[in-house]
C-alpha cells in the first residue's frame, strides 16, 4: 500500500539519503523526486542537502545552487544552525562555479571571525580556509582557520562528508603543518575502520599521502596513495579521489626515480576525464600530468597540459601556488626548450607570489627556481631559499635547495662550499628515498641554454 501523500516527501528524503551513504546513483532521481514535493522547510533543507552531496560527487555544482538557494531562503533565526549547514553547503558549490565564486566570498567575508561552536560554524570556517589557501592571503591564515574548524577532530559533520573532512586536513598541510595533518589523518583510518567506512578511509589516505608527500616521506606517500586508489571505486565521488591520488602518485615515484611508473600512474586516468572542468581535482593531475611529461623531455606537452591548468584556476580565481602549484614545473619547460627570458619572467611571477604566501615549502622553491634561472644574484637566491626551508617541515624541498645551491658554487669556482651543500642535500635526499636527486651529478658544467635544473623532481 502506498504512503499517503502528505508523508510521501519525507519517506524519499530518508529514500535518497540512504542511497547516497550507498553510493546508490539512484539517490540523484529520488531526491530529485522529493524536493518537488516538499513543503516543509527543514525537510526542504535536508532534501537540498543531500542532493546537493550527490550533485558534488559528479562535480555538478552548477546544478545545486539554485537548490541550495531555494532552500536557505525559506530558512529563518528560528531554524538555527541549519541555516549555516545550508549555507556552508551554497558557499561549497559557489566556490567551484565559475562567475559564482565571488557571492561564496561575500557570504563567507559577512560571517567575520567564527567561533567554530557548532556544525554550521565548523563548515563555514573550513571554506574560508578554503579562500585564504586559494587567494593571495598568508598560508598561516589558512592554517589558523582549519585548525578551528577541526577542533578536536571528531565532530560528527566532518564525519559524515569526507570531502570537509579531507579539505580541513589539506589546508591545515598545505600551511606546512605535514607531521600535525598526517598525525589527524591517521586518526581519522583509525575511526574509518572502526566505523567501517570507506569513504573517511580514502579521504584520510589521500590526505595523508599528500601531507607524507610534502614532508618528503615518498615511501610513505605512495603508500598511503595505492590505498586510495584502491579504494576509489568503492567511494561515491570516488573520481575526485582518484585524480588526487593519482597526481600525488605520480610525484612521489618521480622524486624516486621511477620515471616509468610515474607515467602509468597519470595514463590510468583518462584524458576526457583529467580535463573535465567537473572534476575539480583535475587541476592537481593536470599538474602532474605536466610535471611526468617533462620528466620525459616533452616539454611542449608538459606545456600543454600546465597551460590548462593554470585556466581552470584563473577561471575560478584560485591562481595560489599553495593551492596548486605549477608554475616551477612551467618554469624549467620553458627553460629547456630555450625560451629564457619568458622563464626568467615567470619564475619572478611566482617569486613574487610566494613571497605573499609567505610559506616555507613554497617559497623555497621560488627561491630556488629563481635562483636558478637568474641572470645575476642566482647564488643570493639559492642561499636564502635553504635558509628559508632550513628547519621547517619541507625536508625534500631543503634537500632540493642545497643540491641546487651546491652545484651552482662548483659552477662559479665555489668548490669546497659546493661540495659542503651537495653532501648535505644528498644526505636528506637519501634519507628521504629521492633516489633521483640523490643521483643527480656534481659536475654541471652547462650552458646558459642547457637547464642544470632539476625543480620539482
Amino acid at each position: 500500500e502506498p504512503p499517503p501523500a502528505a508523508g510521501l516527501p519525507g519517506l524519499l528524503v530518508e529514500l535518497g539519503t540512504a542511497e547516497l551513504h550507498a553510493g546508490d546513483p539512484a539517490s540523484v532521481t529520488t531526491l530529485e523526486r522529493a524536493g518537488r514535493g516538499v513543503t516543509d522547510p527543514v525537510l526542504r533543507a535536508h532534501c537540498a542537502l543531500g542532493l546537493a552531496t550527490a550533485y558534488h560527487v559528479g562535480g555538478f555544482y552548477e546544478l545545486s545552487v539554485p537548490v541550495l538557494e531555494e532552500a536557505l531562503a525559506e530558512l529563518g533565526p528560528e531554524h538555527g544552525d541549519l541555516t549555516l549547514v545550508v549555507e556552508a553547503a551554497l558557499v561549497a558549490a559557489e566556490i567551484s562555479v565559475p562567475g559564482r565564486f565571488e557571492n561564496a566570498r561575500a557570504r563567507l567575508a559577512a560571517h567575520g571571525e567564527l567561533a567554530g561552536a557548532t556544525p554550521g560554524e565548523r563548515l563555514l570556517l573550513i571554506h574560508q580556509a578554503s579562500v585564504a589557501n586559494a587567494t593571495l592571503a598568508p598560508i598561516a591564515r589558512a592554517g589558523e582557520l582549519a585548525r578551528r574548524a577541526i577542533g578536536d577532530g571528531a565532530t560528527p559533520e566532518q564525519l559524515a562528508s569526507p570531502f570537509a573532512w579531507s579539505l580541513a586536513r589539506i589546508h591545515l598541510a598545505c600551511s606546512g603543518e605535514y607531521d600535525a595533518a598526517a598525525d589527524l589523518c591517521a586518526q581519522g583510518l583509525e575511526l574509518a575502520a572502526r566505523e567501517g567506512s570507506v569513504p573517511i578511509y580514502a579521504a584520510a589516505s589521500v590526505t595523508r599521502g599528500w601531507a607524507h608527500l610534502w614532508a618528503g616521506r615518498l615511501d610513505d606517500s605512495g603508500t598511503d596513495f595505492a590505498e586510495a586508489l584502491r579504494h576509489a571505486e568503492l567511494v561515491p565521488g570516488g573520481q575526485l579521489v582518484r585524480l588526487m591520488a593519482a597526481a600525488g602518485l605520480a610525484e612521489a615515484l618521480l622524486a624516486q626515480g621511477r620515471l616509468a611508473d610515474a607515467v602509468a600512474a597519470v595514463e590510468q586516468i583518462p584524458e576526457e576525464v583529467a580535463v573535465d572542468r567537473n572534476h575539480a581535482t583535475g587541476i592537481h593531475l593536470l599538474r602532474a600530468r605536466g610535471q611526468v611529461r617533462a620528466a620525459t623531455g616533452d616539454h611542449e606537452g608538459a606545456l600543454s597540459s600546465l597551460r590548462l591548468c593554470a585556466q581552470r584556476l584563473a577561471e575560478l580565481d584560485m591562481d595560489s601556488p599553495t593551492w596548486c602549484g605549477w608554475r616551477a614545473v612551467a618554469v624549467e619547460s620553458l627553460w629547456a626548450l630555450g625560451r629564457v627570458e619568458e622563464a626568467r619572467e615567470l619564475a619572478a611571477t611566482e617569486l613574487a607570489v610566494a613571497e605573499q604566501k609567505a610559506g616555507a615549502s613554497m617559497l623555497g622553491q621560488a627561491l630556488r627556481v629563481a635562483g636558478e634561472v637568474a641572470a645575476t644574484d642566482g647564488i643570493a637566491l639559492l642561499e636564502r631559499s635553504v635558509d628559508v626551508l632550513t628547519g621547517s617541515q619541507a625536508r625534500l624541498q631543503e634537500a632540493r635547495s642545497r643540491v641546487a645551491l651546491g652545484a651552482a658554487l662548483r659552477r662559479t669556482g665555489q668548490r669546497v662550499q659546493g661540495r659542503e651543500q651537495l653532501r648535505i642535500g644528498r644526505e636528506l635526499a637519501h634519507r628521504l628515498g629521492a633516489r633521483l636527486l640523490t643521483e643527480r651529478r656534481s659536475e654541471e658544467h652547462t650552458s646558459e641554454l642547457q637547464s642544470p635544473m632539476y625543480l620539482v623532481c
